[in-house]
């Protein structure tokens, strides 16, 4: 990480900044709410480049970048890199063994 990086806390104005650039590469309306541009990423599988967005805000790297967005919005990537919601995880069927068939 460069030295260069803000670590810790975030100031306010650096999470409405990150927002904004979220939405920006999303193309969706500046004032949309950020659950609901999660669930378009999720719903449509957009690939948000943390890359891109890091560069901008200019002194965030992309992980605290993506970390700060996962806490805004409760996306979690799944063992692929994709993105689902914990809403999404508890409707995944887990088999469970009926008693005397194992």
């Amino acid at each position: 990480m460069s030295e260069d990086y803000v670590k810790g806390r975030w100031k306010e104005q650096e999470t409405e900044i990150l927002k904004q650039l979220i939405r920006e590469q999303v193309g969706v309306a500046p004032s949309m709410d950020m659950k609901v541009v999660a669930k378009m990423v999720e719903e449509r599988g957009i690939q948000i480049s943390w890359s891109v967005i890091s560069k901008r805000m200019s002194k965030r790297s992309r992980l605290s970048c993506f970390k700060k967005w996962q806490k805004l919005t409760g996306v979690q990537l799944d063992d692929f890199g994709n993105p689902f919601s914990a809403a999404a995880a508890a409707d995944v069927a887990v088999p469970v063994p009926v008693p005397g068939t194992v």
